[in-house]
Parts: structure tokens; C-alpha cells; sequence
């Protein structure tokens, strides 16, 4: 995944794969017949240990309770959480939006496509409840992964750190930030 986050797929080679893990082509080529095969399965590694599952639940569980700051919270400090974390897939996914891969797509569908339309749907009935400003209900989700995710990609790939706060901070004031937009109450 180092590899791919530098150099993107089209510039990581399959010698230079080999020589990172300590083996030889022919070796890499048991395991995965292809290079696309390699990275399809740091993908699907990736969503699958992702959890969006479980925190959809809880998700689920905040909005039923119509809790709109702990569960706007739960998205902004996650996004902020796995910039952090994961510098590399971060990039990896970068370069995979540059480079027109299809494989970054199917991540994006498997894990954030869910929560983008459960939390379309839950901005449209706090609308429909009278709590929420009238509006596409997607463009308040992208802004709530937006916010965060610019933040996080501007300190940890750029280490430009404008904001004299941390990542709690940060998410409660993002989050307040958002909700205050859109808040009628």
C-alpha cells in the first residue's frame, strides 16, 4: 500500500512490489496473478476491516434518537480519525481518484456510499421534522465529509497545521459549524 500511495498504480512497479516485501516476481505472482490483483485485494482488505457495518448501526442508533450533534460528531470524527490513521490509504485513494481507477470507486461504494444515503435520508426527515433549513440534504453530507476530510488531507499530507487544535476540537467545532447551518431551533 506504501508503494501505491507514492507512486499511484500506474507508476508502482511489480519488481518494486517484490523488493518491499522481500521476495522475488515470482513469488509475488503465486499470490496474485496480477498487479490489479494485488491492489484489488489491499482494497477489499481495507472495506473490510473498515467497520462501516457497525458504525452505520450506531449511526442508526443515534439518529432514531434524533441525537443530530453526537451523530453529525460520529461522522466528522471518524473522517478526521482515518486521516489520521491512515496516511497512506488516504493517499492511495488520492492517487486512485487521479488515476480513474475503478477499484477505488468500488471502496467508495462499499463503504461510503451507505452512510452518505442513510444520512441524505436523515437530513430529510429532520427537514420533513421542521429542525433542518430546507435543502438538498446532499449537499450538507458533503460538506460533513468535506470539512473534515480537507482538514485532515491539508494537515497530514501537507503538515500545515492553521488550526491551533486537535482532532476533538476540531470535530466539535466542525460539527458545530455545520449544525448551526442548518438548524432552524
Amino acid at each position: 500500500m506504501r508503494l501505491f500511495s507514492e507512486k499511484g498504480f500506474k507508476g508502482t512497479t511489480t519488481k518494486e512490489i517484490a523488493d518491499a516485501a522481500g521476495v522475488n516476481q515470482t513469488i509475488l505472482f503465486r499470490h496474485f496473478a496480477t498487479k490489479e490483483d494485488l491492489y484489488a485485494a489491499i482494497l477489499d482488505d481495507k472495506a473490510r476491516t473498515a467497520g462501516t457495518e457497525k458504525w452505520l448501526a450506531e449511526l442508526k442508533l443515534l439518529a432514531k434518537r434524533k441525537e443530530d450533534f453526537a451523530l453529525f460528531r460520529s461522522v466528522v470524527a471518524r473522517v478526521l480519525d482515518q486521516g489520521r490513521r491512515d496516511r497512506d490509504f488516504t493517499r492511495l485513494m488520492l492517487y486512485s481518484a487521479l488515476e480513474g481507477h475503478a477499484l477505488a470507486s468500488a471502496f467508495r461504494n462499499r463503504n461510503v456510499r451507505p452512510v452518505f444515503s442513510f444520512l441524505c435520508r436523515y437530513i430529510t426527515e429532520r427537514q420533513e421534522d421542521g429542525e433542518f433549513r430546507r435543502g438538498d440534504p446532499a449537499v450538507v453530507v458533503r460538506a460533513l465529509f468535506g470539512l473534515p476530510s480537507y482538514h485532515s488531507q491539508v494537515v497530514s499530507l501537507f503538515n500545515c497545521r492553521l488550526l491551533k487544535m486537535n482532532d476533538m476540537e476540531a470535530a466539535d467545532s466542525f460539527t458545530r459549524l455545520i449544525l448551526d447551518g442548518i438548524k432552524l431551533h
